[in-house]
């Protein structure tokens, strides 16, 4: 069962590699696509959703369009009442109704340094989710 799912599309996957990689560093079982075998997408993201204990769902401009799997993945995520650490990578507003979500962090110019602002926002969310990371 992972303690995080990261929805993302693909622009920002380099940043969802980094991203996954400083959480997991920390001690929390992050799940994102890049995971899935044998193309199974839908019954598997589902089933990660249902299991995660917490979503990270990364907005832009192709993750806010009515047909991204970004917003079935929010939208199944909102239905459970799963915890959302709402991020964006442009300067865009996540469509309805997940734009009243509060934004964590804006990682747009990130750099992919770990001691970036938007990494210290994350973290802190995360911590404020689960508790002090376990390898903190």
């Amino acid at each position: 069962m992972p303690d995080i799912c990261i929805f993302y599309s693909k622009p920002d996957k380099t940043k969802v590699k980094a991203l996954s990689s400083i959480i997991e560093d920390l001690g929390w079982n992050v799940w994102w696509d890049n995971d899935i075998k044998n193309g199974r997408w839908s019954t598997e993201i589902e089933k990660m959703v249902r299991t995660s204990r917490s979503v990270i769902p990364i907005w832009n401009s192709n993750a806010v369009r009515k047909t991204s799997i970004t917003v079935a993945e929010a939208e199944l995520s909102r239905q459970l009442g799963k915890p959302m650490i709402t991020l964006i990578s442009e300067s865009i507003s996540p469509p309805f109704p997940f734009n009243a979500e509060h934004i964590t962090a804006n990682i747009s110019e990130w750099d992919l340094n770990i001691d970036a602002d938007c990494v210290s926002k994350i973290i802190a969310s995360l911590e404020s989710e689960f508790g002090i990371a376990p390898k903190k």
